[in-house]
């Protein structure tokens, strides 16, 4: 197997990639849409995941951030 990261690969890669038809495009892109979300676009969805999203998602204190006063700005406040 080629390095993926050797041009000539990509090259190849994407003439293989570009000469295949619309309709065999769009035949792949549903043969990884099955595979990934067997369920279709439902199997996305998670009631209980969105719950737990809307329970634990970040919010703002308010609190005021500190200020840095180093004359270098590489302090662990700045950084």
């Amino acid at each position: 197997m080629e390095d993926a990261a050797n041009p000539r690969f990509v090259a190849a890669h994407v003439r293989y990639v570009s000469a295949r038809s619309r309709a065999e495009a769009d035949q792949f892109a549903a043969l990884m849409v099955r595979w990934a979300w067997p369920a279709g676009h439902d199997d996305r969805f998670d009631p209980i995941a969105l719950e737990w999203v809307r329970r634990w998602a970040p919010r703002n204190v308010g609190a005021a951030l500190a200020e840095c006063a180093c004359g270098d700005g590489r302090c662990t406040v700045c950084n």
